[in-house]
């Protein structure tokens, strides 16, 4: 369906997570956007709820206290026994691979980072384990870890089982020597 973009109207849920909407009605169209430094990462998808995480790398000196606090004990034990450099980039794996599942929902980080547990495939692959406790609703959900950029780790959480993680990138870049 084509509309004139003066026609596009938001609505937004209890929490604030804006949607598309048409006479009140929400759109089919899902979308949801996240940005860190100088980047950020755009979600869209039809019929599926969909979250986006982006995260600078940084050097996380209380990245063990954290994970203490809102990861499971066994993505605890991944961070804490990652050599430091490493240990950073497991942190923001499993950072965002949590906060684009609950960006998809629409609670944002009230949604408990606690209540969702993310395990690795040999090829450091997340997926989800479990979600509330639950491994059956885990299987509902596909999760895709991405590198947008040097530095920069990103999830994208969708609601629905992929066996093969069919997502599309596009990279996109504003060439300021072109600019006015």
């Amino acid at each position: 369906m084509e509309i004139a973009p003066s026609q596009v109207k938001f609505g937004y849920s209890e929490r604030g997570k804006p949607f598309l909407s048409q006479s009140g009605a929400s759109s089919s169209l899902q979308f949801n956007i996240s940005h860190s430094e100088e980047y950020a990462l755009y979600g869209f998808a039809f019929n599926r709820q969909i979250g986006v995480d982006v995260e600078y790398l940084r050097p996380m000196p209380d990245a063990v206290n954290i994970a203490r606090r809102f990861f499971s004990p066994a993505e605890l034990d991944l961070v804490q026994n990652a050599a430091p450099p490493e240990q950073h980039r497991l942190f923001f794996q499993l950072w965002t691979a949590k906060e684009a599942y609950l960006k998809a929902i629409g609670t944002g980080l009230t949604g408990m980072l606690d209540n969702i547990e993310i395990a690795f495939d040999q090829n450091l692959q997340p997926s989800f384990r479990t979600i509330a406790g639950d491994r059956q609703a885990a299987t509902n959900w596909t999760l895709c870890s991405c590198s947008p950029a040097t530095d920069y780790v990103g999830a994208i959480a969708i609601e629905i089982f992929l066996p093969y993680k069919q997502f599309d990138f596009w990279h996109w870049s504003l060439d300021y020597s072109t600019a006015i």
